[in-house]
């Protein structure tokens, strides 16, 4: 009985964590590090996150007819680093659209 307790202690941030995305991930750190202090409490922060499950999707390739309904290259790029410094895009997917729109 006392095994299954401290198992359980052990194994609480998979157990936390088991319906997240990186419900595997979380696993292998907590089993694999677990017994250090340090990775047993990264890796329940870890399981207590909260998922973003926010997606972004820019189009940078106007139909034709909508041309004039879009954005210049420039506003594009402005709007493009506001939601860089927001957060919710990464500094690497933000040069990916701009090199999209630098085409």
């Amino acid at each position: 009985m006392m095994i299954a307790g401290i198992l359980g202690l052990y194994f609480l941030p998979t157990i936390t964590g088991y319906k997240k995305k990186n419900a595997g991930a979380i696993f292998a750190l907590n089993l694999l590090l677990g017994w250090t202090f340090i990775g047993w409490v990264v890796a329940f922060v870890w399981a207590a996150t909260v998922d973003n499950s926010q997606q972004v999707i820019i189009n940078t390739a106007p139909n034709r007819e909508d041309t004039h309904k879009h954005l210049s290259v420039a506003e594009e790029l402005k709007k493009l680093k506001g939601l860089v410094e927001e957060g919710i895009l990464t500094q690497s997917e933000y040069e990916e659209q701009k090199e999209k729109l630098l085409k």
